[in-house]
């Protein structure tokens, strides 16, 4: 695979136990203990880029937690050969292996502070396709000292939290059944979409997500709260995760469309809160590219109350198919 790149010429070769060692320098000393002599197996792709036949980058994806992508665990460009079109290139060798493999994304994490100043963030910002932000990782902490009692409060007399099991069981089983049949049309939905239209994306997120206050039974502790209208008993929206090794790991949040723009989703960052003040646990959560209204609500209180946070932007990169 070469290509010239203005008067230089860039070949790039899949990794593999015969030419590691001429790339081994480009990887990290820990990221080189865990090869030794050889390279990981299973789904990880590495590939190198050479620049008139002189080893210049490298790069590494392999599955993570999202069964759908890869993750980007490594991209490297050697000093002497940046601003070539290297990195660029293996990013495309990613995309389109990916591709052909049967996923669906490539992702790549970015400590947030440092996203700004990171040339893989400018590389993507230009990168030719759908480049689209996945998701944002929070994890908060009570600093040194903090004070064990929480001052912010926005309740008005409109709204009652509660368990989320007591509000689900609240509605019925004609309703649960609703819920559950609006998230199978949303998850069919979202298999259909083309990968390569954002126009597409934005139109299906905006009129149908939806997703139900259930989640899989992993065995571990769960944390869910609900909030309900008073009025009319009506579910507004509710947020739910897991708690292990005393963090609390919030996994969905959602808010009905009629009740969205109001207190909701805040009054509901607000209990997770609560647990960590009560308990002097670690909140984490991740918010999907759809549910920023979350995102807001979770920082809004976050900087009222002064909690050390610790915040990455999840940068997903869509593999296009032939013919899209």
């Amino acid at each position: 695979m070469t290509q010239p790149a203005g008067t230089d010429t860039i070949e790039i070769e899949s990794l593999h136990l015969f030419n590691l060692k001429h790339y081994r320098s480009f990887f990290t000393v820990r990221q080189q203990a865990l090869f030794g002599d050889s390279l990981p197996g299973g789904r990880h792709r590495l590939f190198g880029a050479r620049c008139e036949g002189v080893p210049a980058g490298v790069i590494w994806a392999g599955p993570d937690q999202n069964p759908a992508g890869v993750f980007l665990f490594h991209l490297y460009v050697a000093e002497a050969f940046r601003r070539r079109g290297i990195g660029r290139r293996l990013l495309e060798t990613i995309r389109s292996t990916a591709a052909e493999e049967g996923f669906r994304e490539v992702y790549v994490r970015f400590r947030r502070k440092n996203r700004v100043e990171s040339a893989l963030w400018k590389m993507l910002d230009t990168f030719p396709g759908p480049c689209v932000r996945l998701e944002t990782a929070f994890r908060l902490e009570l600093p040194s000292g903090a004070e064990r009692e929480l001052r912010v409060r926005t309740r008005s007399d409109r709204w009652s939290v509660v368990p989320l099991e007591t509000a689900v069981a609240a509605l019925g089983e004609e309703q649960r059944t609703e819920m559950a049949e609006r998230e199978r049309r949303f998850l069919e939905g979202l298999g259909r979409l083309s990968l390569t239209d954002p126009a597409e994306w934005k139109k299906f997120l905006r009129e149908g997500v939806f997703l139900a206050p259930f989640w899989s039974d992993s065995g571990l502790p769960r944390f869910g709260r609900a909030c309900v209208e008073r009025a009319t008993g009506r579910l507004a929206g509710w947020i739910a995760g897991e708690l292990t090794e005393g963090e609390l790991h919030v996994r969905r949040a959602f808010v009905e469309p009629e009740f969205r723009g109001v207190e909701v989703m805040a009054l509901l960052a607000e209990e997770a809160y609560e647990w960590m003040h009560r308990t002097g646990g670690a909140l984490r959560w991740e918010v999907k590219y759809w549910n920023q209204v979350f995102q807001r609500g979770c920082l809004r209180y976050a900087g009222r109350l002064k909690i050390n946070e610790s915040i990455e932007d999840c940068v997903k990169i869509i593999p296009a198919k032939s013919g899209e």
